[in-house]
């Protein structure tokens, strides 16, 4: 039970670190971190789409790509890759699928729980700590892409990430 506690209280320090404290300095001014997590049964084509998107997010300066493992993320964007190689057209077609989530309100949550005046129960602790660390969040956006040539997921790449640019300062704004 100790040890649960001591995660519960490095849990509350991290969020009051990444997220209350999200005064950019002036060199991140307007970036907004988020974590992107690509998904594929087909590992080799999961890898070349990763490192396409990771290419291409260097156009977009409002976005700062951060390890979700390493840290709680406010955003993600989630990228699932299918490759449609049963297509009748075309059997080096690829779908794209990616979804935003954010998860702003379990992190308000979790900082009402743990906050220095907190009357929360050590059941309610526990709950919350296990809500937010199954990397649960809300769905805010989704949408899909096809191409028919790995050399166009750049384009669903720009696609995504412009979107995602004109929606991450509204899943901030709530600090």
């Amino acid at each position: 039970m100790k040890n649960r506690r001591f995660n519960f209280f490095i849990l509350v320090q991290i969020l009051i670190l990444s997220f209350s404290c999200t005064s950019f300095s002036e060199e991140n001014e307007n970036r907004y971190p988020f974590a992107l997590i690509v998904n594929s049964e087909n590992q080799d084509l999961k890898n070349k789409v990763s490192k396409i998107f990771e290419r291409q997010l260097s156009n977009f300066k409002k976005l700062e790509l951060k390890d979700a493992n390493s840290e709680p993320m406010l955003v993600r964007m989630h990228v699932q890759v299918i490759d449609h190689y049963e297509s009748k057209k075309n059997p080096e077609t690829i779908a794209i699928s990616v979804v935003f989530t954010q998860n702003s309100n379990i992190a308000k949550i979790v900082m009402e729980v743990f906050g220095n005046d907190s009357i929360a129960s050590e059941e309610l602790k526990g709950n919350t700590y296990e809500l937010f660390s199954s990397l649960g969040g809300e769905m805010e956006f989704m949408n899909v892409g096809v191409v028919d040539d790995i050399d166009k997921v750049s384009v669903l790449a720009d696609r995504f990430f412009t979107q995602l640019s004109e929606r991450i300062a509204a899943y901030y704004d709530v600090y």
